[in-house]
Order: structure tokens, then sequence, then C-alpha cells
């Protein structure tokens, strides 16, 4: 199994835990990266990203967090970004970086794509179509989904 984390995913962890879905979500991200079952996947992209924590003690922990995590780090290529602003369009997704990582995780070959972003989970059905008839069969999921098949 490979998994890219969208940067939501890799945050939750740091998140405030008072939310019950925030407590759940960090709970299974934390699962999935330390049982050590699956590929995980950032992007060069999701680090530039994270570099925008203004909270130098959480930036440390989620730059952290990648680096020992991660087993894979994909590119950005000029190619992706062109797709990514399809993607954008056809799903009608509010936020191009979301697009890009969508389309980062197509490049590293994910089957996964997991993220704690509302928009994109809602619009989950719509951008896996749109990835399928361009050939890429990646699965978008909130690391919740992904709980159960870990175990």
């Amino acid at each position: 199994m490979r998994i890219y984390f969208n940067p939501s995913a890799w945050n939750r962890p740091f998140d405030d835990w008072s939310d019950e879905k925030v407590r759940k979500e960090a709970k299974v991200v934390i699962q999935l990266l330390e049982q050590n079952e699956a590929i995980i996947i950032a992007s060069e992209f999701a680090m530039a990203m994270i570099k925008g924590i203004k909270n130098g003690v959480k930036y440390k922990h989620v730059f952290s967090l990648i680096r020992e995590y991660s087993d894979e780090l994909v590119e950005e290529k000029e190619e992706q970004l062109k797709l990514a602003e399809r993607l954008q369009r056809a799903c009608n997704l509010s936020k191009l970086e979301d697009s890009i990582h969508i389309i980062l995780a197509c490049f590293g070959n994910a089957d996964y794509f997991a993220t704690t972003d509302d928009e994109i989970i809602k619009k989950r059905g719509y951008i896996e179509r749109y990835l399928g008839e361009k050939g890429y069969k990646l699965k978008v999921v909130n690391p919740l989904d992904l709980g159960g098949e870990m175990r």
C-alpha cells in the first residue's frame, strides 16, 4: 500500500486534540506512520508548504515527522502543474495547491491520497472519476478510512 500524505494529514498529530474528529484523525495518522506497513510518500511541494507554518515548534515537529516517516519524495515537474490546473478546473477545487498535491500523489504511484481537508473529501468522487479517465487509480481518503485497512 502506497499513501501520499497531504500537508493537512502531516499536520494533524500537532493540531488541537480537543475536537474529537481531530483527535481520532491524529491517532490514525500516527498509527499509519508507526505501523510501517505502507510506503509513505511526501513531496518537495509539501515540504515547501510546511515551511509556511507560523508556529515554530509545530513546524519543527511536522518537518521532523515527514523526514522520519516518508519513504519517498516526489519532485515537482512542469507537466504536473498543467495537469493540476486541469484537475482544479474540472473538479472545481478552490486551491491549486490541493490539485498539485493530488497530481503529485499520482506521479508517486500512490494508491491513496490521505487528507483531512473537507473540500477534497467532499469532492473525492469527482476527483477519482477525473483521474480514472486519465489512467490513474488514486483513492482520496480521510486517514480514518485507512485506519481499518492497516489492521
